[in-house]
């Protein structure tokens, strides 16, 4: 039988091969608590005590799968993101530390009880399950072209006891933009990642994560924001704002965007790491 400091010295060293030590540590603890069900004060206190046979497999199992590249995030199933337990799986995104600022911008500069609001590509429905349970009575409608990713995005909600509404839509598709009201937010965190930077991901995201949701042609890096600004544009109420999360390459050219598009105020905000990673813009009339 092996101690919690034991088994935690061994997967570390094992996954220290694909991880810098901090990150792999990281790791561990993730599974050791999710396993044994204790937090980080507890392990430590509890360093020596012995692991039963049923948990120590457990643990190595959780371990073996993270090294060979699978996310954490994936082997227990879920994740945390702006302080809600968020279902994960192989057809959805791990929602990222950034993504929660930007929910919090949203919430920070709209803080109006009633508010209307799209959540355009959700993927895992992080990004409108939060806003929903965050704001006061407001009413959010959720877009993705993936049914599997929408699957999970329902189970969420369901565990969240949120009413967001989800849709099948393929947001590119301008003919299905009328199927949707009129809304005082859109937001969105649309795929923005370009092909050619698949050489700079780390594997476990180009092996395990969805391509569908990460990356954009090339040619055309704007493809998302082109159309969802202009659907936009078409369905916000005057007075509404668009948010999107951008690639941090391309935060000036998002912002002429919105602005040849007809927005105002459009403002270009950094995430904490200080790299241009969100864009506002707001409809002043037709």
């Amino acid at each position: 039988m092996s101690s919690i400091a034991e088994i935690t010295s061994e997967s570390v060293t094992r996954l220290k091969e694909i991880y810098e030590e901090r990150e792999a540590m990281s790791v561990v603890k993730l599974i050791l608590r999710e396993i044994l069900e204790m937090n980080n004060t507890e392990l430590a206190i509890y360093k020596s005590q012995g692991i039963d046979e049923e948990n120590e497999k457990a643990i190595k199992t959780a371990v073996k799968r993270s090294a060979k590249g699978e996310p954490v995030q994936y082997i227990l199933g879920h994740t945390d993101f702006a302080g809600f337990k968020i279902l994960v799986d192989k057809n959805v995104l791990i929602p990222r530390p950034e993504t929660e600022e930007l929910v919090q911008w949203v919430r920070f500069e709209n803080n109006i009880s009633g508010m209307q609001i799209l959540d355009a590509c959700t993927g895992s429905g992080c990004i409108a399950i939060a806003l929903e349970k965050l704001m006061n009575n407001t009413q959010v409608t959720a877009i993705d072209i993936s049914k599997d990713a929408l699957k999970i995005a329902r189970e969420n909600a369901e565990e969240l006891k949120a009413n967001t509404k989800f849709i099948q839509m393929n947001v590119l598709d301008e003919k299905s933009w009328g199927n949707l009201s009129s809304f005082d937010i859109i937001v969105s965190n649309p795929p923005y990642v370009l092909e050619k930077e698949k050489s700079l991901m780390h594997e476990n995201v180009l092996k395990y994560e969805p391509e569908i949701a990460l990356f954009v042609p090339n040619e055309d890096p704007l493809l998302f924001y082109k159309k969802i600004g202009a659907m936009a544009k078409q369905k916000l109420k005057v007075g509404g704002s668009v948010y999107f999360e951008i690639n941090e390459e391309y935060g000036k050219e998002v912002k002429f965007l919105l602005e040849k598009t007809g927005f105002k105020n459009v403002e270009i905000k950094q995430d904490i790491h200080g790299k241009d990673r969100f864009v506002r813009g707001l409809k002043m009339g037709r």
